[in-house]
């Protein structure tokens, strides 16, 4: 019951800090697929491939730090999915049509998924240590960046998508996983939306505050 409090909990939260590093990344993303390249594996590579763009130098030390709470939250979230269905699995009662031999094969698999995730909450954290070095001092190089954020992507889906497989095919949860698929999908689209219209609203606020201020300082004249 724990682990599936701390599943859920976890997926919330990841699915809203990713929806916030989403937004942050969009001008990055409509600037990459106009062209401009955005890979750098030195601190000389990141001030030239960020001169004059202020705004994305502050996007990306912005989206860092919430990359750094989202490896966590993710990771945590990938343990406990993993932990949770190897109770269901040891359970006799509610994997009763699934066979010994069945379970002996998820058993190692759901290990071989822990292991992973270790490596996966690693390779990220070493990464954004990597790129924050490179993105706050001016004599930094490093080699391999590109292979091992494509490793970090590798490593963090693998354990999902493995997961998602083993509670398809052999505990039917389809509803439940389809559910929260949708949940978070939504959760992040909304963040992005809230996200982009809040400036709006914000200087609306800030308007009608200034004719309230405006409106109460005529009483006195």
């Amino acid at each position: 019951m724990i682990q599936r409090i701390v599943k859920d909990t976890c997926i919330l939260l990841a699915a809203a800090l990713y929806g916030i590093m989403m937004f942050l990344q969009l001008p990055k993303a409509i600037l990459a697929m106009q062209g401009k390249c955005f890979m750098v594996s030195s601190s000389a590579d990141f001030q030239q491939v960020y001169k004059g763009l202020p705004q994305l130098r502050a996007a990306e030390f912005t989206t860092l730090t919430y990359d750094n709470i989202f490896l966590w939250v993710f990771g945590i979230f990938l343990i406990s999915y993993i932990l949770t269905l190897k109770s269901i699995n040891a359970d006799e009662k509610r994997n009763r049509n699934v066979k010994t031999a069945e379970r002996k094969k998820i058993s190692l698999m759901l290990n071989v998924l822990l292991l992973i995730t270790v490596g996966y909450i690693v390779s990220d954290w070493w990464e954004n240590h990597l790129y924050c070095e490179i993105m706050s001092r001016s004599d930094v190089t490093v080699t391999g960046l590109p292979l091992l954020a494509n490793l970090k992507w590798c490593m963090g889906l693998c354990p999902l998508i493995g997961c998602l497989i083993i509670d398809k095919k052999y505990f039917r949860n389809n509803f439940n996983i389809s559910y929260r698929i949708i949940m978070v999908i939504g959760i992040i689209a909304t963040v992005m939306v809230v996200l982009a219209v809040q400036p709006f609203f914000s200087e609306l606020w800030a308007r009608m505050d200034s004719i309230k201020c405006y409106a109460m300082s005529t009483l006195f004249d």
